[in-house]
């Protein structure tokens, strides 16, 4: 069976909603392919490119790539993959998202807005050109339209104004009440499917 393979952060991940219920799952049966959803809870667009470039794709494979904001980060190691992210909590109670020592210190000293969008371009188009003779379509989106560039004359990827975080707006939220609840889910797989089929 044909694969449908998703990539991203929580919001593809469907935090909060069944699997049943993520917008790939959905996507996946109404094309009646087989669903792999590689979302990652926390992910930066550098992991996600990390896990799309370390998949074993086949050719008959159709990808979408859902990146995330582009103010997140992560040290890649041989042994792990430390997320940073501006979520990040720094007390002693909740050590479940403390991965890095000081994230304040990234965002304060090394974080630049400009620098941290043209270094996700080049994740975008790394992938891009990557699965452009390996997989038999991809389609790449971003969560929001804070994501886009200015114009960068290399540039070959180019959003589609489908905005996940957006949607989210529009509906009731997903069980931890931060996320994109079902409708929102369902909504972006109606205007996400009518570009896969094209």
């Amino acid at each position: 069976m044909r694969r449908l393979i998703a990539f991203g952060c929580s919001y593809t991940e469907g935090i909060g909603l069944n699997k049943e219920e993520t917008w790939p799952d959905v996507l996946a049966n109404k094309l009646n392919l087989e669903c792999i959803n590689n979302g990652t809870s926390g992910a930066s667009n550098k992991q996600i490119l990390h896990n799309v470039l370390n998949f074993n794709f086949s050719p008959d494979d159709i990808v979408i790539i859902l990146w995330t904001f582009h103010s997140r980060h992560c040290i890649i190691s041989q042994d792990e993959i430390k997320q940073i992210g501006p979520w990040q909590v720094t007390n002693s109670e909740d050590k479940t998202q403390i991965v890095a020592q000081n994230p304040h210190d990234y965002y304060h000293n090394l974080y630049d807005w400009f620098d941290s969008l043209y270094i996700n371009y080049t994740y975008y188009n790394l992938a891009f050109y990557f699965l452009k003779n390996t997989v038999f379509k991809q389609l790449q989106l971003t969560t929001g339209p804070e994501n886009i560039s200015p114009d960068f004359t290399w540039n070959k990827v180019y959003f589609d104004k489908i905005f996940l975080n957006e949607i989210r707006l529009m509906y009731p939220l997903a069980n931890d009440n931060l996320h994109p609840g079902k409708l929102a889910h369902n909504h972006f797989v109606n205007l996400v499917y009518k570009k896969i089929i094209l």
